[in-house]
């Protein structure tokens, strides 16, 4: 699992990413599209990408699956517990 203090935006620029962090790279150059960037992602962070809003997410993801885990754990018999994996 990733922490906060992953930097993806720097994975994504690399050169190991192949060829489309170059197009993202080239990109960045260009002011207006740096500034939409930038606010569009602090935006997200500040709504959608909040430590409550992921979390009802991933609650809410998890009861629309709950269901069938009895089932689908008895087919692959000794996958993990998925509760304890959220």
């Amino acid at each position: 699992m990733q922490t906060a203090s992953f930097n993806q935006l720097k994975k994504a620029m690399s050169k190991d990413m192949g060829p489309h962090a170059g197009i993202f790279f080239s990109l960045t150059k260009n002011v207006d599209f740096r500034n939409r960037f930038i606010n569009r992602s602090a935006d997200l962070m500040n709504t959608i990408f909040t430590p409550q809003s992921l979390s009802k997410l991933m609650s809410d993801m998890k009861d629309s699956i709950a269901g069938e885990m009895p089932r689908h754990l008895a087919r692959w018999d000794g996958w993990m517990d998925w509760l304890l994996e959220l």
